[in-house]
């Protein structure tokens, strides 16, 4: 039934995509990209494989990663996946120039009960802030769900033409959340040892000059 998009489903896929497509996670991608020169968008590149490697996938319900996977590669109109794949190219950048000026991607999914196809896709542009940044929007809109007979290949999809650098390039996190700066504990402590040591030798001097 179409009126139940978007279903638990959907909604994990928008929330891992707006979370991929925003914030330090869209400047990491932006970095592998020139880093690596992976044109990670490029014309060809495949929608399932791109989400693979942004680890982005539902969760719920029967089978839900390959019933996801094979609905960008056998359900998903051709046009449709080769404009959002566009859009995205658009937003993020290539590693000739990546586009700094786009805050971001917001996504959503949405039935359409006018649809005269059983897919559309809807994209706009939010007015720039002041420092000229502007939020790009692509929403999917449907006349019903992934139909319930849809096995789905929950398989990994293979390697992109031109692909470079890491395979899941956004889960290359460190943790902690910065560098280290050495063993701080291992300072601390010798620190205090060495402190130990010249109060002890003060303390000796002192009654030494008392016996005198």
């Amino acid at each position: 039934m179409g009126d139940l998009i978007p279903n638990p489903n959907d909604l994990q896929i928008v929330d891992g995509l707006n979370a991929r497509f925003s914030g330090p996670k869209l400047q990491s991608l932006r970095a592998h990209i020139q880093n690596n020169n992976d044109d990670f968008f490029a014309p060809g590149r495949q929608l399932r494989r791109l989400t693979w490697r942004l680890n982005v996938f539902p969760s719920s319900g029967p089978k839900p990663k390959g019933r996801w996977l094979t609905f960008l590669k056998d359900i998903l109109p051709q046009p449709i996946h080769d404009q959002i794949l566009a859009e995205l190219r658009d937003a993020v950048g290539n590693p000739a120039r990546v586009n700094n000026n786009c805050a971001g991607v917001r996504f959503w999914a949405a039935y359409d009960p006018n649809l005269a196809t059983p897919y559309g896709l809807v994209v706009g542009r939010e007015p720039p802030d002041a420092n000229g940044l502007y939020w790009k929007t692509i929403t999917l809109t449907c006349l019903a769900e992934i139909p319930a007979n849809v096995q789905g290949d929950p398989s990994n999809p293979p390697r992109d033409t031109g692909e470079n650098g890491p395979p899941q390039p956004a889960l290359r996190t460190r943790k902690g959340g910065g560098k280290r700066t050495g063993n701080k504990g291992g300072v601390k402590k010798a620190a205090k040892s060495k402190t130990n040591k010249v109060a002890k030798k003060a303390a000796k001097k002192k009654q030494k000059g008392k016996k005198r």
